[in-house]
């Protein structure tokens, strides 16, 4: 019980932390400023005597921390998030403080106002990843747990309900599923749905989330009385969606006075900003690799490659790319030349693959030459994987939005990817939960989301992986 109060009290203990810091940070700035004008001060003189701008100053710290969301930290958060919204944060109170000294000639030095600025980003991303660390150990314990029910099925339910139990760290306890017309099997957790008999259950088992599972046998009736009761008792309700890519998610409530309607909202990468700012990183990314590692490795596996069979050093395969069009991708050839190379998806133990090509799959190394397709701008660093076009007429056709993934360019890594969602595709549900991974990618884009990626990529490269062939 001590450590769900640490977790409980977390934003309490956080928000205390931070108004130490700014005020620190405010105070050893001034301090600064003064001696470095000739003025015999001390760290204590200019808490009394400027007491009123430090206090300005934190009062400027959570009006950035209103519009950054910054001590919304929830058990789902994830790393990245974390240091994306400390990053927005940080951005946002300099440039604030800086305006504000230009207008009202505010002391400060620049040196050790950076210095402050960038130790408290770094003391603040590392207390709350060890929160997010901290609590998701304690819930895989079983501590600090919340009770949920599920009401209804549809084609994603039983899948939904495996990956929670699978994902401890969510804190997430399984209690049951109410079930329209089923008996009630107590040993299996499957109850018959009843409002009355669900109601006498959430109370005696103190439900904190519902799932309820779009598409179902439960009448709209029904499901305003749950609704309506979970109100009443502050519980949270959550609906599982019956296709894993719906339209649903890509939609703002927008009202037109106070009639509310739908309207389809643009992804992060539909703004221009965003899109230059992604293109500049993949340039300067692109640009380091092809110096630092492509400039030595090409020689090398060029050698490699002719030793082994005598072929040629690259293959350059048609793939679907930004918008529909077709572009050419450039890897290191890993195969035998062949006539069904552009149409045939790559198997276990194919007999195309050359001993070289062996270990450049094992080892992506066969990918690197895509830096090249970044910088010529037919790919980015992150994005959808590529497929070929005989994969992507197939695609389109039998999985819902697949067409999202052509909204952005195609990455040399991707969501997907780092998510162990490669290697061949045995099962058209292995290409839709792809393309559920890049469909969050697109909706979700961000630049810390990328670097968090790319960190995860570059780590990967350490570990054996079985799908890599």
């Amino acid at each position: 019980m001590r450590n769900s109060n640490i977790l409980k009290y977390h934003n309490i203990i956080q928000i205390i932390v931070d108004i130490v810091l700014v005020l620190l940070l405010s105070a050893v700035v001034i301090l600064n400023y003064q001696t470095s004008n000739g003025h015999n001060t001390s760290l204590w003189q200019i808490f009394i005597f400027r007491y009123k701008l430090l206090i300005f100053n934190v009062i400027i710290w959570f009006l950035c921390a209103f519009t950054t969301d910054l001590y919304n930290l929830t058990r789902f958060i994830q790393y990245y998030e974390i240091i994306q919204k400390i990053f927005k944060q940080m951005i946002i109170f300099t440039l604030f403080y800086i305006i504000l000294k230009e207008l009202t000639h505010m002391p400060m030095h620049r040196g050790p106002f950076i210095f402050f600025i960038f130790l408290l980003a770094i003391i603040m991303s590392i207390t709350r990843i060890m929160y997010i660390y901290f609590g998701d150990r304690l819930r895989e314990r079983g501590k600090n747990n919340w009770n949920v029910l599920f009401i209804d099925e549809n084609r994603n339910t039983e899948e939904f309900i495996k990956y929670l139990q699978r994902k401890k760290n969510f804190g997430l306890w399984f209690c049951g599923i109410f079930l329209i017309d089923k008996e009630t099997d107590s040993d299996q957790q499957i109850f018959n749905y009843n409002i009355d008999n669900l109601q006498n259950y959430i109370r005696k088992n103190n439900i904190k989330i519902i799932f309820i599972s779009q598409e179902g046998n439960l009448s709209t009736e029904e499901n305003e009385k749950i609704i309506q009761y979970s109100y009443t008792k502050n519980i949270t309700v959550y609906y599982i969606m019956s296709r894993r890519n719906d339209n649903f998610s890509e939609m703002d409530m927008v009202y037109l006075n106070t009639f509310p309607t739908l309207s389809f909202k643009n992804f992060p990468l539909d703004n221009k900003f965003n899109q230059y700012f992604k293109r500049f990183f993949d340039l300067l990314f692109a640009l380091s690799s092809c110096i630092l590692v492509l400039s030595w490795l090409i020689p090398i596996v060029a050698l490699a490659i002719k030793l082994d069979d005598g072929g040629k050093t690259f293959y350059i395969q048609k793939r679907i790319g930004f918008k529909g069009r077709r572009f050419n991708c450039i890897k290191f050839r890993t195969m035998r030349t062949s006539d069904d190379n552009d149409i045939k998806n790559t198997q276990k133990n194919d007999e195309r693959i050359t001993r070289v090509g062996k270990f450049l799959r094992k080892t992506s190394i066969d990918e690197f030459p895509q830096f090249l397709n970044v910088f010529y701008g037919t790919m980015s660093i992150v994005g959808p994987r590529p497929h070929m076009v005989s994969e992507d007429e197939y695609y389109k056709k039998n999985v819902r939005q697949y067409y999202l993934r052509h909204f952005v360019p195609p990455g040399i890594t991707g969501l997907a990817q780092i998510s162990g969602l490669r290697g061949a595709v045995e099962h058209i549900n292995d290409m839709e939960k792809r393309i559920t991974a890049d469909n969050f990618y697109i909706r979700k884009w961000s630049f810390m989301l990328d670097v968090f990626i790319i960190i995860k990529t570059f780590l990967g490269l350490f570990k054996k992986d079985e799908k890599a062939f």
